[in-house]
């Protein structure tokens, strides 16, 4: 049937509190760990990797901020030893300013010599980085072929960390790929130029990676929903700007037509091997010479999964598509996706191909590529690994262009990124797991392929905090590559802190949160949710346990889409009987649901501003029995075995919990004992709560107030409203501070 035979070859920080120019601009997965979402089963994992050091190894255009440009102290210069590090430098020297170290290495087993021989100073020990560019990769220029590491023996004290930071006033870039020299861009030439649209020919470039020895720079893999190991596909930048493999549409998509086979459906038990088989609707395959290493991108199934799938074949006469492997819910009919790492649509500037067998880069250029900076990112290691150090702090950083996390820490306390900048990344940010006390602060976040931060702190079992944190810092432009849950940033565990933040632009969740006893509060949310339908800016869901989490004073504003549809997208949403946790004090202004509960028990939704939503509350019984989802109850269900999984009924949990010490006594999947109270819901439309009616049978439902066509002088920049007019409409109403939320000076 397929007898098209593919052939190969052919942010600064400004006034007390900064505020943001304000413009127009689902469900949880169903298994345990999906995508990295950390059940909080345990308290995180054990890390067995080799602690040998420096093995080696084989809208989002716009810049981020440096961190240079703020004009704040930067830790480490009351320390008693200052060690200093040069591009060009010598690794046998002292490592004084006059004679400083070519590596941070070299710096590192320094202090580790000083603290064997003399001990640790009273007053600690900064390594500085002077200004310039430290590459990591496998080329022969990198002075970094694999992390560095930090162990036991690199801590300092809590009173004095030890600091690795860029020098004052200077630009230290941490790089992880090769720039390429612009004299090594040449006009397309030879076949390849035919098979490129005549209006393109002279506007894209070529450059042979082979005859520079570059490798490492990646391919396209399997990635989406589902997908345990997602490769890093290849990334590039030209001046500090993410460019896109060849797609087309170039800024829509196209649908499926009618489904012959939707595939293996892994999500029940299929086989990722098995693929599809679809007609498509547009003409486009018709272009190409070649669908060797041709992927489309899509919502292939469910409104909350994206995922790719690699072109086997295609039939022109019949405008069929064969599909090489599987999506996680199968393929379904008029679902979007659009075609890329194609040659043929290389039509636009910032779009590029790699061809895999010539090894030769096309680039279109978004400006002259005489003037420009091209780095292509070939390094797939953290640049920073931390595993057991204790007062630790990284500042004044700039980590960049890298295809893998900048800083990764593990079973740490008080290790802290500070005054950094992580950008350009193919995967995630940063990473702390089973640390105390550590985090990021005053941070900016931006351009990477997956996750911003994940953070996991503290212990389910025992309920102890981790006391971890994501202070002050911006975190925008996050899932590049993995468009659905990889938010700005993935929190974990028990009692860790997300506050003071600027969160905006992703294709899905600003936060997603599992575990007990979080406080997110005083952040500023923006324009995320930008492409997945039924997902939530701030989202949590099926489970019981997962209590005492608090979600307040943040400002969330602008977050709807109209490309799915469906449940649409959501301020903060506590999904499938999510229970215990508390909304109080936000505003939410031009949200298409402003909180949506999903049917969960103990919810305290209190005091908050709904401005100008579709829907304010919604809050349904999902669970009880006759409903749709009353297999929730079931013996072997998700919110049964995550009951099962931690001690509930003993006395650190019953002392927390009372409510769940007998829970399963109380009719469980009933949404019992919530209370929704002293909302205000103003501006036009201005949508009354809908809330099932056993919600206000089985708890309380009260002085919550709708105001159509009021606006009481609500300012979108700031979130801030006439709270004494409000209080002529809800006299209990509680002051929310306005001026302390967002970025801090």
């Amino acid at each position: 049937m397929f007898g098209y035979s593919p052939f190969p070859g052919c942010s600064r920080f400004g006034s007390t509190f900064r505020r943001r120019q304000v413009v127009a601009g689902s469900a949880i997965p169903l298994f345990p760990g999906c995508l990295g979402l950390y059940s909080g089963a345990e308290d995180g994992p054990t890390d067995t990797e080799s602690m040998d050091d420096d093995q080696p190894v084989e809208d989002a255009n716009d810049t981020a901020v440096d961190h240079v440009d703020d004009a704040r102290p930067i830790p480490g210069d009351a320390a008693a030893v200052e060690f200093f590090v040069a591009t060009d430098g010598d690794d046998d020297n002292d490592g004084s300013e006059d004679a400083p170290f070519q590596t941070i290495t070299a710096a590192r087993d320094a202090v580790r010599n000083l603290v064997n021989d003399e001990g640790y100073p009273t007053d600690g020990v900064t390594v500085t980085l002077r200004e310039g560019t430290y590459r990591w990769g496998g080329d022969e220029d990198a002075a970094y072929r694999g992390p560095v590491r930090f162990g036991s023996a690199d801590g300092g004290s809590p009173d004095a960390p030890i600091v690795y930071r860029g020098a004052p006033g200077e630009l230290v870039r941490l790089v992880g790929g090769v720039e390429l020299s612009t004299d090594g861009f040449e006009s397309v030439s030879g076949t390849v130029r035919d098979r490129l649209p005549a209006e393109v020919r002279e506007e894209v470039h070529q450059f042979d990676l082979s005859e520079q020895s570059i490798t490492g720079y990646g391919r396209v893999g399997k990635a989406g929903f589902g997908v345990d190991d997602s490769r890093a596909p290849p990334d590039l930048f030209v001046d500090d700007r993410p460019m896109r493999l060849a797609r087309w549409p170039n800024d829509d998509w196209v649908s499926t037509g009618i489904v012959h086979d939707g595939g293996g459906e892994p999500r029940d038990g299929g086989d990722w091997d098995d693929g599809a088989v679809f007609e498509y609707e547009d003409d486009r395959p018709e272009r190409w010479a070649s669908i060797n290493d041709v992927w489309m991108m899509g919502y292939w199934g469910q409104d909350w999964a994206h995922g790719n799938l690699e072109i086997a074949a295609i039939d022109l006469n019949e405008g069929v598509i064969e599909t090489a492997d599987a999506s996680f819910y199968g393929v379904k009919e008029n679902r979007p996706y659009y075609y890329y790492n194609v040659l043929e649509e290389l039509t636009e500037p910032g779009e590029f191909y790699i061809d895999q067998e010539s090894k030769m880069l096309y680039l279109y250029p978004p400006e002259d590529i005489g003037e420009a900076r091209v780095t292509l990112p070939t390094y797939r290691r953290p640049m920073f690994e931390v595993r057991g150090t204790d007062h630790l702090r990284f500042a004044n950083l700039t980590f960049a262009a890298s295809r893998d996390r900048a800083v990764d820490v593990r079973r740490s306390e008080n290790v802290v990124v500070d005054r950094c900048t992580i950008q350009h990344v193919t995967n995630d940010g940063a990473w702390f797991s089973s640390c105390t006390a550590s985090g990021i602060r005053n941070t900016s976040i931006a351009s990477v392929g997956a996750t911003g931060v994940t953070l996991r702190g503290g212990s389910r079992s025992a309920l102890v905090s981790g006391e971890c944190f994501v202070e002050n810092s911006e975190i925008r432009d996050v899932g590049r590559f993995e468009r659905t849950y990889a938010p700005a940033i993935q929190l974990g565990g028990v009692g860790n802190v997300v506050e003071h933040c600027y969160l905006h632009d992703a294709p899905h969740a600003a936060i997603l949160y599992s575990g007990n006893d979080h406080r997110i509060e005083r952040n500023e949310i923006s324009h995320v949710c930008k492409e997945a339908s039924d997902v939530g800016a701030v989202y949590n869901g099926r489970d019981w346990t997962q209590r005492g989490t608090e979600i307040r004073h943040n400002y969330f504003h602008h977050i709807e889409n109209d490309f799915l549809g469906g449940v649409g997208q959501i301020a903060i949403y506590f999904d499938d009987l999510l229970s215990g946790d508390v909304a109080e004090g936000n505003v939410i202004y031009d949200v298409q649901r402003g909180m949506h509960m999903g049917g969960g028990r103990d919810v305290v939704l209190e005091n908050n501003l709904f401005v100008d939503c579709d829907v304010s509350i919604s809050f349904d019984a999902r669970g009880a029995p006759g409903e749709w989802r009353d297999y929730s109850c079931d013996p072997d269900s998700t919110l049964m075995q995550g009951l099962e999984q931690v001690p509930y009924r003993e006395d650190t949990w019953a002392s927390a919990y009372p409510a769940l010490v007998d829970i399963l006594e109380d009719e469980p999947c009933l949404p019992k004992h919530n209370r929704i109270e002293r909302n205000a819901i103003v501006g036009t439309p201005a949508t009354r709560p809908n809330i099932d009616d056993r919600v206000e049978e089985y708890g309380t439902v009260a002085d919550n107030r709708v105001a159509p066509g009021e606006d009481y002088n609500f300012d979108a920049e700031t979130g801030s409203i006439d709270e004494d007019a409000l209080r002529d409409l809800l006299s209990g109403w509680v002051s929310i501070p306005f001026d302390e939320i967002g970025l801090l000076d």
